[in-house]
This record gives C-alpha cells, structure tokens and sequence, in this order.
C-alpha cells in the first residue's frame, strides 16, 4: 500500500466523508486491500472479498464518488472490506479525550456531543478501557 492508497484509506473512514474523493482511488484502494473486481453490465462494478459482495455504479460524467459510495466501500453490510478486525479508526482517534472526559466527570451524552461521536462509541471506548485496567 503507497502513501496515496492511505491518504485515501484515512479520508474514507472520516466522520465526514468528503465529496472530493475520487471514485478510480477508492476502487484501488479496494484492489490493493485484496478485493476482486467484477465488472456488471453498464457501469455497474461489484467487488468480492472474503465472500462478501458489494455493488457499486461507477459515478459519471463526475469523477468524484458518491458520499454514499465511499462509506458503502468502509462498511458493506456490516463487515468492512478495507478494515482488519478490530480496528477502530474513530474510536481508537478520541479514545484518550473521552477517557479524560470522563475522569473529569463528564457525561457519555455531552462527550459524545462534544466530540461528534455516538454515545455508544463512548461507551463501547470505556467498556474496553475499564477491562484493560483489570
């Protein structure tokens, strides 16, 4: 994976998605991190990796993908073709802030607020900190 493959990896599992991102990038992304290309009729692309499938359109005249694409790439039904098992890329980003926050007394729903989180984040990051600290 080169640098331009993790700037794209870092700008699809964004809070924000941002409507800049190219859909040829996101479709290298997905090749470099093992997933097969199946190409559909038209402009339809489906690609298949560990056994899960997901169907894009490839965006046109615009280069541009779809916000709703570049998730769809992060989290396909549940399951993440670019993602490794475990890994938390929002959670593990604020964990230290919501971890502080709550030490200061803070409550789950204004941290999650504050931080434009969902308050489950919070407390899934206090879950594993609390079971670290055992």
């Amino acid at each position: 994976m080169n640098n331009k493959h993790r700037k794209t990896l870092a700008t699809v599992f964004t809070d924000f998605v941002s409507g800049t991102v190219e859909w040829s990038e996101v479709e290298k992304l997905l090749i470099v991190a093992g997933a097969r290309v199946i190409e559909g009729n038209s402009s339809r692309v489906r690609f298949e990796k560990d056994g899960e499938v997901e169907t894009f359109h490839r965006s046109h005249p615009a280069k541009e993908a779809k916000r709703y694409q570049v998730r769809a790439a992060a989290r396909p039904r549940g399951k993440k073709l670019v993602r490794q098992p475990g890994q938390r890329p929002t959670a593990d980003k604020v964990a230290e802030k919501v971890i502080t926050a709550v030490t200061e007394g803070r409550s789950y729903r204004w941290i999650a607020r504050d931080l434009a989180i969902s308050k489950n984040t919070v407390l899934e990051i206090m879950k594993r900190h609390r079971q670290s600290t055992l």
